[in-house]
């Protein structure tokens, strides 16, 4: 929900409650106990998914460390075996599918991460588009709050190494490329 709807729903409590049609009053004039609620619940909604966040980094951040490495190990035997295939055959393709699909589990973490930041981004421009000019003191000193805190973003990492997003999956797949080169160039040397 905006910011802007916030002030609509505070408004109309402020209206229903004191028997004013909401016509009547501007969004900017609701007295600030009644913005305060929705504030609040706006704040305590984005602490607990904070949390949820921090707490999830903490005990994940080891096993994504583990799946990364794992992950880079497998794609990189999974090219060597299909650089030394015979092309279109059976086992080219199945090769070509584990790559695929060994990729889009680590591409969902990657996505949905990624998802959560831009979310959390997104609260600092709902409060800062906000039309605060002629609202309660209080209640602009409440965005400036909220807008400080939305800035300190949530992270997820690869084993408190590396932020954990999109750019992860390609320094993934760059990562087996060069194993992958490395084995090819140790194969032909030998």
């Amino acid at each position: 929900m905006s910011i802007e709807e916030l002030l609509e729903d505070a408004k109309g409590e402020y209206c229903s409650i004191s028997k004013i049609d909401s016509n009547l009053i501007d969004k900017g004039n609701v007295p600030w106990p009644y913005q305060q609620k929705h504030l609040k619940s706006i704040i305590v909604h984005h602490n607990y998914i904070i949390r949820i966040a921090s707490e999830t980094e903490e005990i994940f951040n080891k096993c994504v460390l583990v799946n990364f490495l794992n992950l880079s190990f497998v794609i990189c035997i999974i090219l060597f075996r299909i650089a030394n295939a015979p092309l279109f055959t059976v086992e080219f393709f199945k090769l070509c599918l584990y790559l695929i699909a060994s990729n889009i589990l680590f591409f969902g973490d990657c996505y949905l991460t990624q998802k959560v930041l831009t979310e959390n981004e997104a609260l600092a421009y709902a409060c800062y588009s906000v039309d605060f000019v002629g609202t309660n003191l209080p209640f602009q000193k409440s965005l400036i709050l909220i807008m400080a805190r939305a800035q300190r973003s949530v992270q997820f990492t690869v084993g408190k190494f590396a932020p954990l997003s999109i750019v992860t999956l390609v320094t993934i797949l760059k990562a087996s490329y060069s194993y992958f080169t490395l084995l090819q160039n140790r194969r032909q040397h030998q």
